[in-house]
Parts: C-alpha cells; structure tokens; sequence
C-alpha cells in the first residue's frame, strides 16, 4: 500500500487510524519531510493502523509518501 499524508499544523499526536485491510503487519516508523522547520523527521504506525507523529513533529506542516506490505 502507498500512503499519503499531509499536514496542516495541529495538536494532536494522532493523525488518523487507519482502516483494517490497510494497516502494516506491524509497528514501523517511516520518514516524513517537515515543511516548518525544513527538515526531515519521523513518525509511527502501529498495527492497529494509529498514524502519529513523533512530538517534535506535532504543530508543524509534514508530509510524508511511503509504501507498505499490508496486513
């Protein structure tokens, strides 16, 4: 599966969850492009398809593209 997000600042850890049939087999990080800060960053998801950013990230405009086996 390829994902795409993007966004906009906010305040919460947690961007979106994913639905079953399109979650990772399991727990990975992946890289994401921070737009804010112009720098490059990290986040999480889990198997249970919770897609979160790390805190440093959590506020700023990212985007991020990656590819995953799906469970």
């Amino acid at each position: 599966m390829t994902l795409y997000i993007g966004v906009k600042s906010g305040t919460n850890k947690t961007v979106c969850q994913l639905p079953a049939g399109y979650r990772p087999k399991s727990g990975r990080y992946y890289p994401l492009t921070n737009f804010t800060s112009k720098t490059a960053g990290v986040f999480f998801i889990s198997d249970n398809g919770n897609v979160q950013l790390e805190n440093s990230e959590v506020g700023k405009d990212v985007f991020a593209n990656v590819s995953f086996p799906v469970n």
